[in-house]
Parts: structure tokens; sequence; C-alpha cells
């Protein structure tokens, strides 16, 4: 049957006037697509699971970069209207940059790859 499928007739038209043996290029293509099936089981699965939670993982620590900006300037608030405004600077001088450089360059404390 294989014999069939990779006549392709003589040499001198067809597949065998472009240097091209059909039998090699079938078992090729075959080879192909069960190397693309054992990556994609063993390989790209598994990738994609790391890259999906690197992700879910800085995604939540901007997150909380944000819920602490907010709760930062709620304090600030908070001691302006109790008239503790040296200290409202203070906070807002010293904190609030530290936040923003932590905000600007995520880095995920969990180690995902070896």
């Amino acid at each position: 049957m294989l014999n069939t499928l990779t006549n392709f007739g003589d040499s001198s038209s067809g597949l065998g006037a472009l240097g091209l043996d059909g039998r090699a290029l079938i078992i090729q293509l075959i080879t192909f697509v069960l190397a693309l099936l054992i990556l994609k089981r063993y390989a790209f699965k598994p990738i994609s699971k790391v890259l999906n939670e690197r992700r879910e993982l800085i995604e939540s620590g901007v997150k909380l970069g944000e819920e602490m900006q907010s709760f930062i300037q709620l304090s600030m608030l908070h001691l302006l209207k109790l008239g503790l405004k040296q200290t409202a600077l203070l906070l807002q001088l010293k904190i609030l940059p530290a936040i923003q450089c932590v905000k600007q360059k995520p880095k995920p404390t969990k180690k995902l790859m070896p």
C-alpha cells in the first residue's frame, strides 16, 4: 500500500524531477506529526502551565501594590483630618515612592523554574 501511495512516476517527471522521494516524504511527515504530538503533550502544556502561574503571581503582586497605595492614601487623609500634617507628609515622602518603585518592577517571591 505504501508503494502505491509513493509511486508518483519515474524520476523524469513529478516529484522525482524535483529530487523528492515520495516514500521518504511520507515517513518524514509521519515522524513530524508524532514529534509534534509528543511535544504538545509533554512540553507545551507544562510550559504553558508555568507561564500562567507566573502571570497570576505577577497580577496578584500588582493588585497588592495598588491596594497598599490606596491604603496609604486613605491613611494620609485620616492623618490630615486628625491634624497630623507632618506625619502625613513624612508618610507621603517615604512610602509612596517605594510603592511606585515596586509597582514598576514586580519581583516574584516564589521561584517557579529550577
